[in-house]
């Protein structure tokens, strides 16, 4: 496997796992990992057995049909960002951050004012990591800041060719996840055919408290590019949020 499919799996499997949380970043991933153990070293080994013995191009996947003109939810908003090339809408209760390098301390000052938790998990991640992650947004209604812990979403631009194929990414998701019994499978959204990924995890807290966690996200191939979206909510929220969630990850478009 060459360096730069290192670098990809690394990105998309820590990215389409990494859960943003309103109180600490986790992933079941890296929680079940032996103490001491490298999650980078760990995920590049666990899906190294998917990828091609040789750098040898591999197809990509291309819609058989017409996609429908993406539509909007009444009152949603649609944030562009033109420099990852797509656009994706929210509910207007929630608070959206686009990311780029040059505004990543001021962002991270603004996320720290409604949401300081979040904003410190952002800031303990690794620099590499942080710079692929181009869109974040979380509920902001009052109800919700009363419960203390805020649905969220964020998105990963993998800008390095991948000649990974969505078959490849549900082999890898099956077996990491094959614990939590995940329902996998493809759906037509407004980006094309994506890959959805829905599971449960329990999370300790940080302050040790432990909590069932709802997850959805998708995995959106374009091109030899990939995104990775991430939604999260407490279980107890899914009812009410996942629906939510589902309507965000389809309502991201190609702009250009």
């Amino acid at each position: 496997m060459s360096p730069q499919q290192k670098n990809i799996l690394t990105t998309l499997i820590l990215g389409n796992l990494v859960l943003f949380c309103c109180l600490a970043p986790a992933a079941y991933f890296v929680l079940s990992l032996p103490a001491g153990a490298d999650p980078i070293q760990s995920a590049q080994a666990t899906a190294q057995s998917f990828l091609p013995p040789t750098p040898t191009r591999r197809a990509t996947f291309t819609p058989t049909r017409p996609v429908p003109t993406p539509t909007l939810v009444p009152g949603w908003k649609l944030t562009t960002i033109s420099s990852n090339k797509f656009a994706i809408a929210t509910p207007p209760s929630w608070e959206v951050k686009t990311l780029t390098p040059s505004n990543l301390a001021a962002q991270f000052d603004e996320i720290a004012k409604k949401n300081p938790q979040l904003a410190n998990s952002l800031k303990g991640q690794s620099t590499e990591y942080v710079a692929k992650i181009k869109f974040i947004a979380y509920e902001t209604s009052a109800n919700i800041i009363r419960e203390g812990f805020m649905p969220n979403v964020n998105v990963i631009r993998d800008s390095e060719n991948t000649d990974m194929t969505l078959d490849d990414w549900t082999k890898a998701s099956e077996k990491e996840l094959a614990s939590y019994k995940p329902s996998i499978r493809r759906v037509r959204a407004s980006a094309g055919e994506i890959l959805e990924i829905k599971f449960t995890i329990p999370m300790k807290l940080a302050n040790n408290q432990t909590v069932n966690l709802a997850s959805l996200q998708y995995l959106i191939l374009r091109g030899r590019e990939a995104y990775s979206l991430s939604c999260v909510a407490l279980d107890k929220q899914a009812a009410t949020y996942m629906p939510i969630c589902e309507k965000i990850g389809l309502s991201v478009r190609w702009i250009n």
